[in-house]
């Protein structure tokens, strides 16, 4: 807990060190180089914790160092959460992530810039990587302002390029806040290739006219895809319905999330492909008045759409 003074947090890691069912931790706050040494050096010996999640803020090189060799050692844990650690976690990246069991990794508002990205794809390419968030990690360089466009695109790709290689299908990808309009167009694209990705997330990126039309024909085709997230990314309503009218032929997508983009809003241009949309899904996130979509769901008067793909909608949450 934050309230936990500085100098008290070396008796409660102390005190980890004798709980032999400690499976699940989540720190937050600032460290001195001293307490994490403590700490990684007491979980590098714990058999049973399998979840670690730390919102910790400038760290140094040394505190990286520790935290990379606990990964390599400790052979229990699965799922480690890391936000806000500064610019030195390349560290991390570099000697902890190639012999560590994380099968869950999220690295968000970690600062890792394009020039990291070759770190990023060799993650991606282990099998064992089931689950990556990078989110809010800024993938475009930042330092001239003819670059970004041709880094945004040059990162998506690597990412692209890493997914295809992979023998084992990925579950989890958040890459919300990362990209410009190209980005976030390569790695449409790319799902138009069938690549092995269960869920995607896409939200909080700059999107143009391209994006939607990419997504609507890659839902034509991939067979991978379960969960769309795209929150935040403003689409004009013709390019919506372009991008529904694919989704109403995928059948693996059950769980789309478009909250705050205002082309998804139902009204009387789109009320009926929304209401076949929300009919094959399990899960719809809209942040607008869902009565209408409600009282036609429920209406014994409207037939159910034709559309094969389309599922019962006992399960559907609509939010």
């Amino acid at each position: 807990k934050p309230d936990i003074h500085p100098e008290d947090w070396p008796y409660f890691f102390t005190a980890l060190e004798k709980n032999n069912s400690l499976r699940k931790l989540k720190l937050r706050g600032m460290f001195g180089g001293s307490t994490m040494k403590l700490l990684c050096g007491i979980l590098k010996q714990n058999e049973t914790l399998t979840d670690l999640s730390m919102f910790l803020y400038a760290q140094d090189e040394e505190a990286c160092k520790d935290i990379a060799s606990l990964l390599a050692l400790n052979r229990t844990l699965t799922s480690l959460r890391i936000e806000r650690f500064g610019v030195d976690n390349p560290v991390l990246l570099s000697l902890g992530m190639p012999q560590c069991t994380i099968t869950r990794l999220c690295l968000r508002r970690a600062g890792i810039g394009s020039d990291r990205m070759f770190l990023i794809y060799d993650l991606l390419l282990r099998n064992t990587l089931l689950s990556l968030d990078i989110g809010e990690n800024y993938l475009g360089a930042m330092d001239q302002r003819d670059v970004p466009m041709k880094k945004h695109t040059q990162n998506a790709q690597l990412i692209c390029e890493a997914l295809r290689r992979r023998f084992t299908p990925m579950e989890h990808l958040a890459v919300d806040g990362c990209f410009e309009e190209n980005g976030v167009l390569v790695l449409a694209r790319a799902l138009q290739e069938n690549i092995k990705l269960q869920s995607l997330d896409i939200s909080d990126n700059v999107v143009d006219y391209r994006t939607p039309l990419a997504l609507g024909a890659a839902m034509l085709i991939n067979k991978h895809l379960q969960r769309l997230a795209m929150r935040n990314a403003p689409m004009h309503a013709v390019d919506v319905i372009v991008f529904i009218n694919g989704l109403l032929l995928n059948t693996t997508l059950h769980e789309l999330d478009v909250r705050g983009n205002p082309g998804f809003l139902v009204s009387g241009s789109n009320s009926h492909l929304m209401t076949r949309l929300a009919a094959g899904l399990r899960k719809l996130q809209i942040s607008v008045d869902n009565k209408q979509i409600m009282r036609q769901l429920s209406d014994p008067k409207v037939s159910p759409p034709s559309n094969p793909a389309v599922v019962s909608t006992k399960r559907l949450r609509i939010e």
